[in-house]
């Protein structure tokens, strides 16, 4: 009997010592960095590792001509639309385009969680798609159409503001 007794409890402190291993090496797995630098566990870096990121947008404005919301391949790129993303503001350029990007220190992932990317409704012109789309990392483009105010279709636009 005693054997046995003894022997149940080797395998059990063996066991004991054996999960104790495990969770010691996962933790300094985590606290050293092994597991961040190999995407697991990505948006909770562990405190020996700095990490800074980024919000960045890609943006494209255009005319349009036939107010669908859709920018066809006959449709024109806007200029000089004022763009933006959190602190960030760029116009666009003679291609409809232009590049916003946000610096955050301290940022692992989803670095704009929360955010908008806007555009402001040049003068003359009414928006043909929202002016205000959730910022979602790494989509893009976001895309901002434009119809001038004096044209034939007058579909209400009210339901864009939002």
């Amino acid at each position: 009997m005693r054997t046995s007794d003894s022997t149940g409890r080797l395998i059990l402190w063996t066991l004991i010592l054996i999960l104790s291993a495990i969770l010691v090496g996962l933790w300094e797995a985590w606290y050293y960095g092994f597991l961040f630098r190999r995407g697991i566990g990505a948006c909770s870096p562990p405190p020996t590792i700095m990490v800074d990121g980024s919000a960045d947008a890609e943006v494209h404005a255009w005319i349009d001509a036939n107010s669908d919301g859709v920018r066809d391949l006959q449709e024109s790129p806007l200029e000089g639309v004022v763009v933006h993303l959190m602190w960030s503001e760029a116009v666009t350029d003679s291609e409809g385009a232009a590049y916003l990007s946000e610096f955050l220190p301290g940022c692992a992932c989803d670095c704009g969680s929360g955010e908008e990317v806007s555009a402001k409704i040049p003068a003359g012109y009414r928006n043909t798609t929202p002016i205000r789309y959730p910022y979602i990392e790494k989509k893009s483009p976001y895309m901002f159409g434009f119809i001038l105010e004096d044209s034939s279709s007058q579909e209400p636009i009210d339901k864009f503001l939002a």
